[in-house]
This record gives C-alpha cells, structure tokens and sequence, in this order.
C-alpha cells in the first residue's frame, strides 16, 4: 500500500516539474519571439499551402484539450475560400495557436469557433477573413485596448487564476501587422470574445476555391445565363470562370477590349462584365464600340470592374451607358447578387 502512495506522489512531482518546464519553454519561446519582431528579425515568407488543410491542423491540434474542458470546437469555411495560396503557413499556424489557445483558457462551456470565409479577390490576390470566437469569460470594455500591450492581460486576478506571460496576443497583432493588416475584437463579459482579421494572400493558376458541397446550390443558379468576362488579367478571369461555372452560367471570357469586340459581333451575351483598365483600348471604349456598332449586343446589360475607388468613377460609369459597378477585390455575393439583378431585369422586359 505505501509503494503505491510513493508512485501516486512520485508522479504527482513528476507532473508538477513537467508542467513547469513547459510553463518556462512557452515562456522563453514567446520572449524570443516577440524580441525577434521587435528587432525586425523575422521575415514572411512566401510559400504554396493549402489553407483548409492547416486550419484542420489546428483542430487536430487543440481537439485534446477542448475535449478535456468539454467544449466544443468548430471549423467553419465558407464556400469560395480559396484552399492553395501563396504565404507564411508557419506564422499563421502561430496566429491560430495564440487565439485559440487563448480562446480555450478562459472558455468553461459553450464553443470555440474557427471561422475562414472569403472576402474579395483582385487580378492575382484573395483576401481571406478570419474570426475565431468563443462564449468564454469575456473582457471589460475598459480592458479591450490594453490586452494586445506587451505582458498585460485583463487583470491581476485573471494572470493570478489563468497564467500565461500576457505576450500571446501581443505577439499575434505583430504577426498580423506583418502581413499588412489589423486585429479586431468585440467582447461582452459573460458572453463571449470575438477576434477577427484579414490577411491578403497571393494566388497562382492552382488555385482551388473551396467549396462544401459537390452539387448545385439552388440558392445561387444563374440559370445557364451567357456571360462575357473582358479582363486582361489571366487570374481574375480564371477565377470569374470558376465562380460562374459554380453559379450555372455559360461564360465566354476575352483577353482584351479587341477581343470582346469581335465576340459580341459574333454571340448575344445575357451580361457582360467589363473591366475598365485594359491594355490597348480600355473598358469605357470597349462598352462605347459595342453600344455603336453590336448589333448582337448593343442593349446587353454591362457591368463595370475596377480597382480604382468606386466613388471616382461612377458618374463616368453610369454616362458610358454601363449599368453599374463592381469594386476589386470583388466580393462574390455581391457580384453575384449585381448579375442576379440585371438578368432578373431582362427577364421581365422579355
């Protein structure tokens, strides 16, 4: 009966040390690491990775943990997340770790919830969303700028209950800021914390969009729609394609403002989405040739793209006899419901 209290105790002391050093490597790890940024030593780097696969990894990686607290972790990806981009898979695989990490230290029941949706998409660039949210303890308002300072958290009494170095999220807003962009959070104590962000990621013609279900969804059918895409850029129309052939619609796609000339002498197009900065002639003169000379075409519905600020040009726009504007980086259920309108508007003319 003592051996087994002596191994019960032996063990006790066993995990007590085991749980200290891995206390003091998190801490060591995150000191470098925040002096690394500090010094402006670390750089991104610039790699082909499938994100849906890294963010299952982080699943994979936190399931023991959350399980253990009986909560609940969710993956959630919208459709038309792209999957293979170009980035740093290693200091995002740190974001996540951070947030999620964070996430499920002061979470007791409820969820955590990883969520990655698409938010626009330029000539050879996605930006991707990212949420991560819990119905954890939650943050006093006054408290909301301070946790991102370096070695601070909510209070005392939450290092004293929790631990941690108060460096975690210091560290992910560097992490984040490193790629151009910014942390947000909205908390409610009681309720629950959100942290959100957007990272630009480049894309190649690899890129796959995600997308959770095999067949049609009903709820986004353009009805075998004939849709001409003029872009001179080989990602933007690959891309379109992609998102037109998910939607049901036939779409044609020109290179050039001479090209699209030539197709809409040859094809009637239900809608043609037209970008307005082309070598060679532009978008506005493109539109004003097929307005003058199509005979197949000259009252198709047109519908303008540009990277340009949308403010500044849509005046000119809606004089060039087009319908209306499409921002870059386009979000797809925006254009999605601009195309829906104007072929809606056909069909009740026919």
């Amino acid at each position: 009966m003592e051996i087994e209290n002596e191994n019960e105790e032996t063990q006790e002391y066993i995990d007590a040390l085991k749980f200290s050093a891995e206390s003091l490597h998190s801490l060591i790890n995150d000191i470098l690491d925040y002096n690394k940024i500090e010094a402006g030593k670390i750089n991104l780097e610039s790699t082909e990775f499938s994100l849906i696969d890294l963010l299952k990894n982080i699943c994979e990686s936190f399931k023991y943990k959350a399980s253990s607290k009986e909560v609940r972790l969710i993956l959630q990806v919208g459709d038309h997340t792209p999957d293979r981009i170009m980035g740093d898979p290693t200091r995002l695989t740190q974001i996540f770790n951070n947030l999620v990490g964070n996430a499920l230290k002061f979470t007791h029941e409820g969820n955590v919830t990883i969520a990655a949706s698409l938010k626009g998409i330029t000539d050879d660039a996605a930006v991707v969303s990212f949420v991560v949210s819990d119905t954890g303890i939650g943050i006093p308002q006054e408290k909301l700028d301070e946790i991102f300072e370096d070695y601070e958290q909510a209070s005392r009494e939450t290092t004293r209950k929790y631990g941690g170095t108060g460096l975690g999220l210091a560290i992910t807003k560097k992490l984040i800021e490193l790629h151009q962009s910014s942390i947000h959070v909205h908390s409610v104590e009681d309720v629950g914390t959100q942290f959100s962000f957007d990272i630009e990621f480049k894309i190649n013609d690899s890129m796959q969009i995600f997308d959770d279900t095999d067949e049609l969804d009903e709820t986004k059918n353009l009805n075998n729609a004939r849709i001409l895409v003029v872009d001179d850029s080989d990602m933007n129309r690959l891309v379109l394609k992609r998102f037109f052939s998910m939607w049901n619609a036939d779409c044609e796609e020109a290179r050039n403002g001479y090209d699209a000339l030539d197709l809409a002498n040859k094809s009637s197009f239900d809608l043609i989405l037209m970008d307005l900065q082309m070598d060679g002639i532009d978008g506005f003169e493109t539109t004003f040739q097929i307005r003058k000379d199509s005979a197949m075409n000259k009252d198709s519905r047109i519908v303008a793209m540009t990277a340009q600020r949308a403010s500044d040009l849509y005046d000119k726009v809606r004089e060039s006899a087009m319908q209306d504007l499409i921002s870059k980086p386009f979000e797809p259920e925006d254009l999605y419901l601009k195309i829906k309108h104007y072929l809606m508007l056909d069909s009740e003319t026919t």
